[in-house]
């Protein structure tokens, strides 16, 4: 007697099959991912929010930075303006890229009237929900024919032809079982591919907006960064500006009268008041006189040389005068009074007068 034909492979095969477990598989990514979706979506929205204040408080921050760029002045000021125009260039780039965001990705999965994210649940759980219905279907058919065969095989008058064919059926259920399991796999990847691609074109909008006038604003960042770098790299060096200004603005007036001093050896005030020296154009010291000296006992001199005085400081001297003399500035110098003017003279111009009482004056 013949052995009986024996199909392929039974229903039992399918719970170990590597296709069901890929579906099953990819059936759970594709519902965790629904889960986190709006989760992220939460967070575009708080980034969106936060950047919203955070440009708030970035404007002050340039207001103050304006400020102190008000204060300075020359480069110093440039490059503080050079700073805040490029804070307020980020700035905006980082708001309009938080804009497109919230409308790239929020605006496309929330939008009223169901958006991305109810679509991909929906897809994914009918997807799932027809998967499940199709193999519970296959794997019910399978086993019928299964059933009718091992009938067929138990019987002691076996019919023969029966026994094939229902075989032949089995093995044709199985195989076409095995194909659907396939085709689903298949879908179950499309379907995940196609929800992904749609989140990644989101982005890639956000990056085709972004990228518009991205390589002019990085090419002005790095100019600016370029020239902040060249002017701190040496924080000693004065400006052009500054040497300038010191170069044309000596005190000539001043290093003269100081060349006098040193040249006669007496000073007054009015030789060191350089504010007062500053608005006269002549070569003599203006500003008022305040002549110092130290006290001694009064004495009388006569003039024995003439003295014309060269500064309004000095007084002149006529030969044959005689008057009090009561300070001294130093041993080259004294201070007088005569006719209602204080000045300074060189007392080798002048000789003591020394009274001998009545009978007149000796030298």
């Amino acid at each position: 007697m013949m052995n009986s034909p024996q199909p392929g492979r039974t229903a039992k095969d399918d719970r170990g099959d590597p296709k069901v477990i890929a579906t099953v598989k990819t059936i759970n990514v594709m519902k965790a991912s629904n889960a986190i979706m709006p989760e992220f979506l939460k967070a575009v929205q708080k980034y969106h929010q936060q950047l919203h204040a955070l440009n708030q408080t970035s404007q002050v921050l340039s207001d103050l930075m304006l400020k102190l760029a008000d204060v300075e002045s020359g480069d110093l000021s440039d490059s503080i303006r050079k700073i805040s125009d490029t804070q307020k260039l980020i700035d905006a780039k980082r708001w309009k890229f938080a804009t497109a965001l919230q409308e790239a990705l929020v605006q496309s999965y929330e939008k009223s009237g169901g958006g991305q994210l109810e679509t991909d649940k929906s897809d994914v759980a009918t997807f799932e929900k027809t998967y499940k219905a199709q193999k519970s279907a296959s794997m019910k058919n399978i086993k019928k024919f299964e059933k009718e065969f091992n009938k067929a095989n138990k019987k002691k008058k076996k019919d023969e032809d029966k026994i094939k064919n229902l075989a032949n059926t089995l093995e044709q259920s199985v195989e076409s079982h095995d194909r659907m399991l396939g085709d689903e796999l298949k879908k179950a990847e499309l379907l995940d591919r196609r929800r992904v691609c749609f989140f990644i074109k989101q982005w890639s909008k956000v990056l085709a907006e972004e990228s518009e006038g991205m390589e002019a604003g990085l090419a002005e960042i790095s100019k600016v960064k370029t020239e902040l770098d060249q002017f701190t790299s040496d924080p000693d060096k004065v400006s052009g500006t500054t040497d300038n200004l010191i170069e044309n603005s000596r005190p000539t007036k001043t290093l003269d009268q100081l060349k006098k001093i040193r040249e006669t050896g007496y000073y007054s005030e009015s030789l060191l008041n350089i504010s007062g020296m500053d608005d006269d154009d002549d070569d003599d010291v203006g500003g008022s006189t305040i002549l110092k000296g130290r006290s001694v006992p009064t004495y009388k001199v006569r003039v024995k040389q003439r003295f014309d005085a060269t500064h309004p400081d000095e007084m002149s001297l006529t030969l044959g005068d005689i008057f009090d003399v009561s300070e001294e500035i130093d041993e080259n110098w004294a201070i007088a009074e005569v006719a209602g003017k204080r000045g300074m003279f060189p007392l080798n111009h002048v000789e003591k007068m020394i009274m001998l009482g009545a009978s007149g004056s000796r030298f």
